[in-house]
C-alpha cells in the first residue's frame, strides 16, 4: 500500500525537527570543549522550535507565546517556555520589560522546553507545571467554555436518565466548576527534553515516582512527556467497549487513568504520538470569557438617581 501523503509529509516535518533539535542546536551553540557558548540562546533557540513544530500541527484557533500566566486572585506563575492560547479572547498585557502576562481563563496549555535531564531536574520541572495548573483552580466569573469542548466516549458522561440525581449532574456538567474532577477545566502541561538519565531505569519506572500516590494530585500532573530519545509519556483509559486507549489526561472524571509509553523510532513515531495527543487535549480543554472587571478589585465612582 502506498504511504499517505499527510503520514509522509508528517514523518518528514519530525525528522527535520529532531534533526535541528538533537544536533544543529548543539554544533551552533557548544564549544569544542563541550560547554555552551551562549546557554540563552540555546534555549530560545530550541523553544523556537518547538513552537514552530506545533504550530505546523496544531489548528489555527490556537496561538504560541512565552510569559506568566495569571489569575483574578493575584495568584502567577514563574516564567514559561510555552504559552498555548486563544488569539482573538487573549488581552495583549505587557510589563515596561516586555514581559508577558496570561490571563488564564483564555489558556489552553502550558509547556517547559528543556535540554538532558537527570531525574531530579524532571521532577522539579514536573511540580512546577503541577504550580502552573492550579492557578486555574479558581473559579472564572462564569464558568460556562466559550469554545466547544469535544467531550470522550464515556457513556456516563454522555447522555443521563430524566431522573438523574441533581448531585451526579452537577458532578457531571461541565458548566458546573470543578477541575478536581472535570479534566477538561484544567490546561494541558508538557515537557520536550533531549534526553533523561533514566539510570537504566524504565521511562514507566521513572513516571511512578513524579508525584506522591495521591488521588488529590491526579488532576494537576502534567499531560505528556517527550523525550526525543526516550520516548513519550502520557495516558490510557477504558473506552465504554472495555478497550484500553490512549488518554490525554491524567485522570478521567474521579478516577486516574494509567500510563502510556511510547517508544522512539527512526521515524519519530514517539513525537507524532505527541502531536496527535496535543491536539487531542487542546479540543477538549475549556476556555472562558476574559474580563478586566475581574482582574480591577475596585473602581472610583459615584451614583445618581436617574431625573
Amino acid at each position: 500500500m502506498a504511504q499517505n501523503v499527510i503520514e509522509m509529509l508528517a514523518h518528514r516535518r519530525v525528522a527535520t525537527f529532531i534533526e535541528k533539535y538533537n544536533f544543529h542546536s548543539r554544533n551552533i551553540f557548544v564549544g569544542d570543549d563541550g560547554s555552551l557558548i551562549h546557554s540563552s540562546e540555546f534555549g530560545q533557540y530550541r523553544e523556537r522550535l518547538v513552537k514552530e513544530l506545533l504550530s505546523d500541527f496544531l489548528p489555527r484557533y490556537v496561538s504560541l507565546g512565552e510569559g506568566f500566566i495569571c489569575n483574578k486572585n493575584s495568584k502567577r506563575s514563574t516564567q514559561c517556555d510555552i504559552v498555548i492560547y486563544n488569539r482573538e479572547e487573549t488581552p495583549n498585557l505587557e510589563s515596561d520589560d516586555l514581559r508577558r502576562f496570561f490571563p488564564i481563563e483564555t489558556l489552553y496549555g502550558v509547556g517547559e522546553v528543556k535540554s538532558k535531564l537527570s531525574v531530579y531536574e524532571l521532577k522539579k520541572a514536573a511540580k512546577k507545571l503541577q504550580n502552573v495548573k492550579k492557578v486555574r483552580w479558581d473559579q472564572p466569573s462564569n464558568s460556562q467554555p466559550i469554545n466547544g469542548v469535544c467531550v470522550d466516549d464515556c457513556d456516563e458522561r454522555r447522555f443521563l436518565p430524566h431522573d438523574t440525581d441533581e448531585e451526579i449532574y452537577d458532578q457531571l456538567d461541565i458548566n458546573v466548576w470543578n477541575p478536581k474532577n472535570k479534566e477538561f477545566q484544567n490546561i494541558v502541561t508538557f515537557i520536550v527534553c533531549e534526553s533523561i538519565d533514566l539510570k537504566n531505569k524504565s521511562m514507566l519506572d521513572v513516571a511512578r515516582t513524579l508525584y506522591k500516590p495521591s488521588i488529590e494530585n491526579e488532576p494537576v500532573r502534567h499531560n505528556f512527556i517527550l523525550s526525543l530519545r526516550d520516548g513519550l509519556m502520557s495516558y490510557i483509559t477504558e473506552n465504554s467497549n472495555g478497550n484500553i486507549v490512549p488518554y490525554s489526561f491524567p485522570h478521567r472524571g474521579a478516577r486516574a487513568t494509567g500510563y502510556r509509553y511510547v517508544e522512539p523510532d527512526s521515524h519519530g513515531s514517539h513525537v507524532l504520538a505527541f502531536l496527535s495527543g496535543m491536539v487531542d487535549a487542546l479540543s477538549k480543554t475549556c476556555i472562558y470569557r476574559f474580563n478586566i472587571k475581574d482582574y480591577i478589585k475596585d473602581f472610583s465612582e459615584q451614583n445618581a438617581p436617574m431625573t
